[in-house]
């Protein structure tokens, strides 16, 4: 029997590492036979979202308690003792019995490069949790290179215990076509944008981000294009970023949406003129790989994982620190030429097609198979 936790994908509106649980978790099962082990997808409170009636694997609801993977799963297992628990996150459970192989997906360390961004209680968890959990772990699965070599250096991990596994784009090119129409026209007029002619943002709302900068940044251009905001608050929202924010929708230069669903945001994806993704630390940048689908490239930060996502040193604010940078950098993409543009249009379409989540999931599948 494998036990996964399924938790991260039970959320009503995935963000970030929900949706790369849930592609992996649907992707996985289009590669499941009959033959292979049973899989059990664990939880700590009933479906919250459509999203589990698309599988057919059976489910087990544990009841909510505090600290749940510390003391209530770990219960559960020495009960079933399962041959693995994949834990699709940073947090494995506390204990396991003899015999169960543990794996765990590490998105990102952000948290140690940049302390001052988390709340004290969600630093304190991930600085404690993650320990013991990559410590405990007999197989690491993460996202990037990037954060294979600093699980390296930060833990002193063998390299052979951490795969790297990189998400994919959640849309089919049937649902492309269909968005190839002219409800563009529409769509853009309902929220008062022009096709290309703004700069979009996708991503929590949270001081890792540095949203804050690039909304500065983006107020000192003296351009018609707009910025679109796409996310929802994360941590520090009101203490940091809804003091720039809030006054920036004042403008009518600057939108934000807190959430808009799947369907919808494809249309924002294929007319933006650039996505900007300026983090200070990113574990992967699925947005970048998201926008390229629809042939939009990106503006991003040089570090982390993002670097090794866009080599070409034209798409890079460097360093991505002050707003001052980041204007000159949309400056720069401001006064591309056509050829130039789209030549950078058609690299970032070519870029997405290296993802994909069934490749991705035939990968873990591999790995689960290993180990049983």
């Amino acid at each position: 029997m494998i036990y996964i936790d399924a938790n991260e994908a039970n959320v009503p509106h995935p963000v970030g590492s929900n949706v790369f649980v849930q592609q992996f978790l649907k992707a996985l099962q289009e590669t499941w036979l009959p033959a292979d082990p049973p899989v059990t997808l664990l939880l700590n409170k009933p479906p919250r979202t459509p999203f589990f009636r698309t599988l057919n694997w059976s489910i087990k609801i544990i009841p909510p308690s505090p600290f749940w993977t510390q003391w209530r799963l770990p219960l559960y297992l020495f009960k079933h003792k399962p041959k693995i628990i994949f834990t699709p996150g940073h947090y494995a459970p506390r204990f396991k019995p003899k015999g169960t192989k543990s794996i765990i997906t590490i998105f990102d360390l952000a948290f140690l490069h940049f302390p001052n961004y988390f709340t004290f209680r969600d630093l304190w968890q991930l600085k404690s949790w993650t320990k013991y959990s990559v410590r405990q772990a007999d197989l690491i699965l993460t996202i990037s290179q990037a954060t294979k070599e600093d699980l390296q250096s930060s833990y002193s991990i063998s390299p052979e215990k951490i795969k790297i596994i990189y998400p994919g784009v959640k849309w089919s090119s049937l649902q492309l076509k269909q968005k190839n129409t002219n409800e563009d026209e529409e769509f853009l007029l309902k929220y008062g944008l022009k096709k290309k002619k703004y700069f979009l943002f996708v991503g929590t709302l949270q001081p890792r981000k540095n949203i804050v900068n690039l909304i500065n940044a983006f107020l000192k251009l003296k351009t018609d294009y707009k910025l679109v905001i796409i996310g929802k608050r994360g941590w520090l929202f009101q203490e940091e970023i809804a003091p720039i924010l809030y006054p920036a929708l004042k403008s009518k230069r600057v939108f934000w949406l807190e959430f808009i669903p799947d369907f919808l945001l494809p249309f924002f994806y294929q007319n933006a003129f650039f996505l900007v993704l300026p983090s200070f630390w990113e574990g992967f940048g699925l947005p970048i790989v998201e926008a390229g689908y629809f042939s939009t490239p990106a503006l991003v930060s040089a570090n982390s994982s993002l670097g090794e996502l866009i080599s070409n040193k034209n798409l890079h604010i460097s360093p991505p620190f002050s707003a001052t940078q980041i204007k000159i950098s949309l400056e720069r993409m401001l006064k591309l030429k056509e050829k130039d543009y789209e030549k950078l249009s058609q690299q970032a379409k070519k870029r997405s097609q290296k993802f994909n989540w069934l490749n991705s999931a035939k990968l873990i599948k591999k790995q689960l198979l290993k180990l049983y």
